[in-house]
């Protein structure tokens, strides 16, 4: 049955002051996403909503702008009405039918279609979600799970059971006749009503569910902090952090912030338009906009990574399942349905790629066959070199196959742009920020920058076809001595070459000469229409794979806080210096660089 929605918005938040001289409480950001917008998502993929309603007072302006494209009800308050008054302002909304009311200032997820059907399967006119734990309010409940009252001293005898509030309330139409007109709160009304005879019942959302009051300083930055599900870096797109910012711990960075050079942050939340001057040092902070308040957050306990599966440099969250695995993905990922069309194409030309079992876009969630856990990487472990050559040959096989689709994607090609932001990412990630050699760069910047462009000139020319992008041991599946391939859903249009240097030049694999050369030799052989060129064209995208590479590993282990990658740093310069070796000529000034880099890191590369 839908439901209507209305989202209580008028409040001043006093007490998050200074936050909320930038923002209403329901439009506060939350790693990317404002906090009712995070509300209405949650609640919209469980029930159907019919209607969703306001109450505006605060900051009014702001509220209309963000509604512009939206155009949900909005019921002004001149003064606020309190919680009764505002229902009774928008009557006209709450008697059409049954009503979800939350308050927007609450960060919580529950089994909300649960709620919804305990609600008609029992008859109330009213039902409190409520919870075990800690609250300014309590509320007292029979055995029965029938409302009793609300008391802060817990002293009522009638009362079985004591929850906190949960500041989520289910109204039925018949609920407005108890509410007088104008200002009022609504508790006294709960009780009227129990009082005639109605029934008020609760609802405990359990223990485990989520549900905090982003009342204060404190209880804002660990929602925001929390809300990354273990992540403990967001940067809004498009990322624009200084090669030189050191980041440690949490941090947020949302839209449209300016960060100066030589900036540490540690335990951070930007808000949107902040300017961090050059030189700061933030930490256990908010900075927004003129504004800037501390704030105290112990790293809650539980680990929300314990069912995860995949440990790579993706922010995308899978969970093993009994009906699959089940990719959990954001409302900013647009990849989805993209991956759906692809895994239709690769499965039609017997591609092995993990089938689709459902898609519930209410729930963001994509149901996937579960391939296990043996990546090739992991299955390499123990195996001779003839097996794990043996093995390599059946994933360049797979990936010739992946390449060769009648109609693959043309929607993103691997062009000059792509190209060249590839190897701004290995200057700005890798050269400036592991290695520390900005200066070095500027001497000779002219010849560097003219080599990136020649060489993504000679990688742009080539044939292309349906690429990876990032076809390397951790994206090959083995399951039951099957090939498969994952991690798709970015695949370029662009040259066929630039994968097979992917996987063969992995460092995660770090394959000595004579196994590369002998992957290569088959690779030609087997897949790969051979030219003159071919040699040659392999080394440069093999330069430009591992420019990329290298940059990955800085952002990831410097920037995402992801430490584990900086031990593929010295395999991964190693082949770019021996592949810029071959290409000297070509390419002196990069190979200058990566001589200086090897030197600044003590990294053996010769």
């Amino acid at each position: 049955m839908p439901i209507n929605l209305f989202i209580a918005s008028a409040g001043y938040g006093s007490r998050l002051r200074p936050v909320t001289n930038l923002y209403p409480k329901p439009l506060l950001p939350i790693a990317g996403q404002s906090l009712i917008d995070r509300m209405i998502d949650r609640v919209s993929m469980s029930v159907d909503i019919n209607e969703i309603a306001l109450n505006v007072h605060y900051k009014k302006e702001q509220f209309e702008k963000w509604n512009e494209a939206k155009q949900y009800q909005f019921f002004e308050e001149e003064e606020l009405l309190g919680t009764g008054g505002a229902i009774w302002n928008a009557q006209n909304f709450f008697k059409k039918q049954t009503s979800l009311l939350i308050n927007g200032d609450v960060l919580t997820d529950f089994d909300w279609k649960g709620m919804l059907e305990y609600h008609e399967n029992s008859g109330n006119l009213v039902t409190l979600a409520v919870q075990d734990r800690e609250h300014e309010r309590r509320v007292g409940a029979s055995g029965k799970g029938a409302f009793i009252c609300i008391d802060k001293a817990m002293k009522d005898p009638r009362v079985e059971c004591w929850f906190g509030y949960a500041c989520v309330v289910l109204y039925e139409p018949g609920f407005l006749k108890y509410l007088p007109a104008g200002e009022s709160h609504v508790v006294p009304f709960w009780e009227d009503a129990r009082n005639a005879g109605e029934k008020v019942g609760v609802y405990d959302i359990g223990r485990e569910s989520e549900w905090l009051d982003l009342g204060n300083v404190n209880t804002y930055a660990a929602g925001v902090l929390e809300s990354m599900n273990g992540v403990k870096r967001f940067f809004a797109e498009p990322l624009n952090i200084p090669w030189d910012c050191q980041i440690d711990s949490y941090c947020v960075v949302e839209q449209g912030v300016e960060i100066g050079g030589d900036v540490q942050l540690s335990n951070v939340i930007l808000l949107p338009g902040t300017k961090v001057a050059q030189g700061s040092r933030l930490q256990n902070c908010i900075l927004g906009p003129g504004m800037k308040v501390d704030f105290d957050y112990t790293e809650a306990s539980k680990n929300s990574d314990l069912d995860t599966i995949g440990n790579g440099g993706s922010d995308r969250i899978y969970r093993r399942r009994d009906e699959g695995v089940v990719l959990d993905y954001s409302s900013i990922d647009h990849t989805i349905e993209r991956q759906k069309t692809l895994t239709q194409r690769l499965l039609a030309e017997k591609v092995s790629v993990p089938q689709i079992y459902n898609h519930r876009p209410k729930a963001r969630q994509l149901v996937l066959e579960d391939w296990g856990d043996d990546t090739f990487r992991l299955w390499s472990q123990g195996k001779t070199q003839e097996q794990i050559l043996g093995k390599a040959k059946e994933c360049l096989v797979e990936l010739h196959k992946f390449q060769s689709i009648a109609e693959p994607l043309r929607d993103k090609v691997f062009n000059l742009d792509v190209l060249m932001w590839e190897s701004s990412y290995f200057l700005e990630r890798f050269i400036f920020r592991v290695a520390g050699l900005e200066d070095e760069y500027k001497k000779n910047q002219a010849q560097v920058d003219a080599e990136r462009l020649s060489l993504a000139n000679q990688v742009n020319g080539l044939d292309k076809v349906l690429m990876h992008r990032d076809f390397q041991s951790e994206n090959v599946m083995i399951r039951q001595g099957s090939v498969g391939l994952i991690d798709f859903q970015g695949a370029h249009y662009g040259p066929a070459l630039y994968d097979a240097a992917s996987f063969i030049g992995d460092p995660y694999m770090d394959y000595d000469l004579d196994l590369q050369e002998e992957l290569k030799n088959y690779y030609f052989s087997k897949c790969a229409h051979v030219t003159d060129t071919s040699e040659s064209d392999y080394n440069r995208c093999a330069i430009q794979r591992h420019m990329q590479a290298l940059g990955a590993y800085g952002f990831l282990s410097h920037i995402r806080g992801k430490g584990s990658f900086e031990f593929y740093i010295p395999v991964a310069l190693k082949m770019l210096n021996r592949e810029l070796g071959l290409h000297q000529n070509e390419y002196e000034a990069l190979y200058s660089l990566v001589q200086s880099a090897a030197d600044k890191l003590s990294i053996k590369v010769n």
